[in-house]
């Protein structure tokens, strides 16, 4: 045989092994898919697909971190709550804050004191966005009665535009009661001053109205 008969039989061979190899993987990569195309999706996974392992496993993953995330946000709400010593039940949960810590006397602006609980307050609100809140302020028995009840609009207005402008989005709503209810006695039985229960009297009250 002629060198180039050998030559043009040897390239030949080489492009017939070549097109079987690639015959062969095309087979094999278009097989997967066939077979997929078998299946639908209630029937039982085919052995040896272990794919979908990979996947769910990292989905609890993600789970448990998530998990984990919403845990630290109880234990954070569950800590404002007891510090500011809220008062829960089926219909509402209600906040007390004693104005003589919100405020200087004769004042509706608020004072530095009054921020942690504030703060707090916040993240209780937050964490209920949808619960209606209703911001009540009050006075104590002393002084003029009309003078009072601006006060404590002005004090309950300044506590809803704090809330507000620090992360509070709940629909709010802001009231003044002046002195018209206290929780504890301005007097004593004697008629004599009591200026413990006009402490008391002196306060904002939150309240988030469970829906």
């Amino acid at each position: 045989m002629y060198p180039w008969a050998r030559e043009a039989v040897t390239t030949m061979q080489k492009r017939a092994a070549f097109l079987l190899c690639a015959s062969v993987v095309v087979a094999v990569c278009m097989r997967p898919a066939a077979e997929a195309q078998k299946y639908k999706v209630d029937d039982p996974v085919p052995p040896g697909a272990k794919g979908q392992v990979t996947t769910l496993q990292g989905q609890v993953t993600n789970l448990v971190g998530l998990s984990l995330a919403v845990g630290g946000k109880v234990d954070s709400l569950n800590a404002a709550l007891k510090d500011l010593g809220a008062r829960t039940t089926d219909t509402e949960i209600q906040i007390d804050l004693a104005s003589d810590v919100m405020f200087d006397f004769d004042k509706a602006d608020l004072r530095s004191t009054a921020i942690p609980s504030l703060q707090k307050v916040v993240t209780v609100m937050r964490s209920y966005p949808a619960y209606p809140c209703t911001i009540g302020g009050h006075t104590d028995g002393k002084g003029d009665k009309a003078y009072n009840q601006k006060l404590s609009e002005r004090r309950a207005d300044s506590v809803k535009t704090w809330l507000v402008t620090h992360g509070a989005s709940n629909p709010i709503t802001a009231r003044g009661f002046g002195d018209t209810k206290p929780i504890a006695p301005n007097k004593k039985p004697d008629g004599s001053d009591d200026p413990e229960g006009r402490q008391k009297n002196r306060r904002v009250e939150i309240t988030l109205h469970k829906q």
